[in-house]
Parts: C-alpha cells; structure tokens; sequence
C-alpha cells in the first residue's frame, strides 16, 4: 500500500504511518486516548495523487481499498475536494457515493490525513484548448504537445514537460466515460486518411468561395492567443444569410475541426444572460463558439457583452468584497454569429469580419460533397486541428511581420476606409498567409494566396460600403450594392434571375428611386444612367419581365406584377465589371 514511505511493514501488511494510526488490509485504525485501537474504516485509505487549481483549491485522488496485486479487494477511486475533508460528516457522505462507510469522529479524521505521506502535485487543467502553462492544447481526452498525442492515465494525469497535469473532461477513474456535451464534441480523433488540404477541397466543393474567409478565421481560432497578445483584440466573425443558404452548414463544418460539430447557442428570444454566454466562452481556449440567430433586437447588456468580446472581456460584476473587486470571466475563445439581419449597431459592426451567404441554390456536385464532409465529421475531424497545431512556433515566428505586411498592403491599397476593417482582416488572414507562404497547407491554387488577398481586399470594400452612410459620391453600383446588402433594393422585386443562363432582369425606375433616395443632390439622372448601362458591354436587351409585387394573395403567396419593362443585363460582365453580385 505504501511502499514508497512507509518503511514499517511486518508480513500481515500491517502499516504504522504512526504511533496513533496504522493501516493493514482491513481497514484503517486509529489509537483513542486510552490507548486502544479502533477500527474507523473497513478499508484501506490512500491518497494517490494532489491536484490544485487556479484559485489554489486543493483536490485530492484518493484510493479506497487494498492495492491490486494483494489481490484481496478491487481497489476503487473518488476524488474529493479540500470540503470534503472539513469534518467526518462530510467525508462520511462523500464516501458514501462509493458504498464505503466511514466511522470516526473529526479527531479521527485529522489524525488521519496528518500523517499522511506526500504525494505528487498535479495542475487542474481548467479549460479545452490551448494552454499556456503546458504549453499544449487540450482536448478532453488526450493534450498535444509538439505534434505528439499525450493520454492521461487511469487517474487522468498526463505528464507535460517535468509538469504534471490532470484532466477532468474524461473521468478515467469511472471508466472513460465523457461528463458533458462540451467534452465529448471537444475530443481528439487519430485519422491519418484526412489532412486539412483534403478536408478544404470537400469544403470549398460544398459551400464555394463563401467558406474561404471562415475557414480562415478558424485557423486565426486556433492560434488566437498570439494573435490577441500582438494585436489585444479578435475579430468577430458575422455569417449572414438567408434561410437556406448553407450560412450554419458552413460554420458547424468548420467546428468539427475541433472534434465533432459543435452545437450552436441560440440568441432568439434573449433567453441568455451575459454571464452564461461568457461562461460558454470561457470553456475553451484557442476554439471557435458559434452564437446563431443574432437578431437586433437583443437586450442592451448581452449586446454590449458581445462586442466586448472582441477585446477578450467577458461578463463582469462587482464582487462582495470590501476591496472594489471586480469578478470577470475572460474570453479566450474565438466568437462566430450566424444570422438572417445585418447588424445595426455600428459600432459592434466594425468589430466583425463580415460574410454573406447569398446562394440558396445548390448544384448537384455540391451536395454530393456536403453529404462526403457529414461521412468524414462522423469519424471526428480533430486530426485536422492536431495538424495545423504542429505549426504553431512558425506562426508564432512570422505572426507580427505577416500582419504588418498584410496591414501596410490594405492601407495602401484603401484610402479612406478605417483602419480597423484593415486591422480586422490582417489580423484573421496572417495565420493563413503564413501557412500558404510556407506551402504548410494548400486552399484551392497554387497562387491562392495572391486570390485571398484579393478576395479580403473586395470584401473590406464591401463590408465598409454597407456601414458607411457616407457613399453620396460613389458610382451608381457601388450604391446599389450596398443598398442590396441592406436589403433595400431586394431581389425578386427590382432585379430578378432569368431562366436563361447568367442573366438578370432589373427593374431601373424602381432601383434608380431608391439609389437617388440615398445619395440625394448627387444623384446622376435616370437617363444618364440608362444611357450609360445600354452602352455597356453587359447590357443584353429591353424586355417585359414579370417581378415580385408588395401584394400578397389569400393563399399567403406574393402577387405577380404586370409584364413591366427591364433592362436585361449579362449577369457575369456586369459582375466582372462593376463588382456587384446578386447571388
């Protein structure tokens, strides 16, 4: 039983830990003061390992029953809490869940764990993720470490470095049974069939370019806290699209990289209070928590939580202390909202990196890759999250030089935008760009990396033309984009897809009322923009087409207007030309 300390064993297993307490194979004896044994347990005691958290509470593994090469009991595990061992009563109960009885009084139980023998310390690993004082990631069943999977043993404990760290999302000591929803989609998955170049290419063939920025910003996830101690914010992530358009598909996808798809937390109805969503956010480190249904509508204190978030503060309260403490709860994991509305909040706007889902269509090609990405997260994707860990120390070497170059580069490629869209993306893309320069991983091309600076160039433009009011003096596309991504010029209405291939109907009189609503006295005329769109090389022809109208039948379906007369335009020349898109 005590092999290691006690030195005062006879051949009945008799151990004498001192002249008041002794152990042998039955149980544990305490002296009383008139000098007789009692037997307080009818089993051996020992406590096996110590573990200490970050608030120095103290949790002991303690063995209940004889060591198994005896081969006189099963021996049986519990871990119990500095509380546990306050007063007999409580350790009493505590044991109690294990069927074991223990009779002494308080004096008997202080006598007892005085004498125990020392033990190893082990750290209480609080969160998933990653951890710095391991310098390893976390995921409840095993912790990487340099590219190399470390399994805890039968108590939990895995050894890190000369540290030891105990793991409680997996209770090895009843069994390996996973506690909690949180712990068993946050597993790792050994696979050596799937690797991030062939898990993308699934990605990009289901979802299209919508998924580039996102997958960009989980890999930015994954290594957040060089990313936070460099620049001490993190972007937002903002998936708008409407119903139907993958905007949700493409997120959990992404999670599953973490393990198995992780469940989003609903914001409808503003049923959660700042402190449980921080509470969320904090059971990780280096992830992604998705947050679906963002609505404008919610309450003043969640929303102020959410954009906190991006400087990494979570729920704060005053605590009852006499000293003007405040209780916080940091976020160290990474926020993605998915939603049908952009937000109206400006300043909780330019906190996020935005990307809009517009495509509602799927071709059969792209379905047949969604349904392989379902097959392939059965099995667990956290592989994939294990192998872009492995470059963790490049990225923590090219992080600051990266973002500096992408910053410099967006600052001189857009004037006039404010730099914290170009922060934004600098911050989400270097990871990346980083992994692309080094030929670490591969997304879509060869020469992808000069497409995604193109694509993060394009979409800054796009973004800071929904927020900013100020677009009087921008050309008449640019205004309808932005007023189509505020869903004022809608489709259906004033601008319809044709039967016929990349073709588009729009309705100018409509579109050109609300474009002169918007810029007002710098309005160019309706002529003038008619003239210079027939002139153009997307213009097709004029025709009658048949459009949405506000009137809705006693059927519940919309009514259709009159044939009223459009301009039909090639929609892929127009696109390519002005940088709109409808789709």
């Amino acid at each position: 039983m005590y092999p290691k300390y006690c030195e005062n064993q006879d051949e009945n297993f008799v151990y004498l830990l001192s002249e008041n307490v002794k152990i042998d194979a039955t149980g544990v004896l305490v002296r009383n003061k008139r000098g007789v044994w009692k037997k307080v347990a009818n089993f051996p005691i020992q406590i096996k390992h110590l573990i200490r958290n970050a608030n120095d509470d103290v949790f002991r593994i303690v063995q209940l029953g004889n060591d198994k090469e005896l081969e006189l009991d099963e021996p049986q595990y519990i871990i119990l809490s500095n509380n546990d061992f306050a007063s007999a009563a409580k350790f009493r109960t505590a044991l109690y869940k294990k069927k074991r009885m223990f009779k002494g009084n308080n004096d008997d139980l202080i006598e007892i764990l005085e004498v125990m023998p020392a033990v190893d310390e082990s750290v209480y690993v609080e969160k998933l993720g990653w951890n710095n004082d391991a310098h390893a990631y976390f995921f409840s069943n095993v912790a990487i470490k340099d590219g190399g999977v470390l399994k805890p043993d039968e108590f939990g404990l895995v050894k890190v470095g000369n540290k030891s760290f105990f793991m409680p999302y997996v209770d090895s000591i009843t069994g390996g049974v996973v506690k909690d929803d949180v712990a068993d989609s946050f597993q790792y998955f050994e696979n050596n069939e799937i690797t991030f170049n062939k898990w993308f290419q699934l990605l990009l063939d289901a979802h299209k370019h919508y998924c580039i920025l996102p997958t960009c910003f989980m890999i930015a996830s994954i290594f957040r806290d060089i990313l936070f101690d460099e620049l001490k914010f993190m972007p937002i992530l903002y998936v708008k699209g409407v119903r139907g358009s993958g905007k949700s598909s493409i997120i959990r996808n992404l999670t599953a990289v973490f393990g198995k798809p992780q469940k989003e937390v609903s914001l409808r109805g503003n049923q959660n209070t700042p402190k449980s969503m921080a509470r969320m956010l904090n059971q990780k480190s280096n992830s992604m928590v998705w947050f679906d249904e963002y609505h404008n509508g919610i309450v003043g204190n969640v929303q102020g939580m959410l954009q906190s978030m991006y400087d990494g503060a979570g729920y704060q309260k005053a605590s009852f202390s006499n000293d003007n403490k405040v209780d916080s709860v940091d976020v160290q994991s990474s926020l993605v909202l998915t939603s049908n509305y952009l937000p109206e909040n400006e300043i909780f706007f330019t906190r996020t990196i935005l990307v809009q889902a517009n495509e509602t269509s799927k071709t059969p090609q792209q379905r047949e890759a969604f349904k392989k990405l379902i097959e392939i997260e059965r099995g667990g994707l956290s592989c994939i999250c294990a192998e872009l860990l492995t470059y963790r120390k490049l990225i923590e070497e090219r992080f600051k030089g990266m973002y500096d170059t992408l910053f410099e580069y967006f600052f001189n490629r857009l004037p006039g935008i404010d730099t914290r869209f170009l922060d934004n993306m600098a911050g989400i893309l270097a990871p990346a760009m980083i992994l692309l320069d080094e030929k670490k991983i591969r997304m879509e091309k060869l020469n992808f990396a000069k497409g995604l600076i193109t694509m993060a160039e394009e979409n800054i433009q796009e973004q800071f033309r929904v927020i900013n009011g100020k677009i009087s003096n921008s050309n008449f596309w640019d205004v309808v984009q932005t007023l189509f991504y505020r869903e004022i010029i809608k489709k259906g209405r004033d601008l319809k897809f044709l039967r016929e291939k990349y073709k588009i109907a729009i309705r100018l009189k409509l579109i050109y009322e609300k474009y002169e609503k918007e810029v007002g006295s710098n309005a160019k005329s309706q002529s003038e923009i008619r003239n210079s769109i027939i002139k153009s090389d997307f213009f097709v022809c004029t025709k009658d087409v048949r459009f949405l109208s506000d009137e809705v039948l006693p059927n519940g379906k919309t009514k259709l207007t009159n044939p009223t007369s459009s301009l039909i335009l090639d929609y892929q020349k127009l696109s390519s030309e002005t940088g709109v898109k409808f789709d």
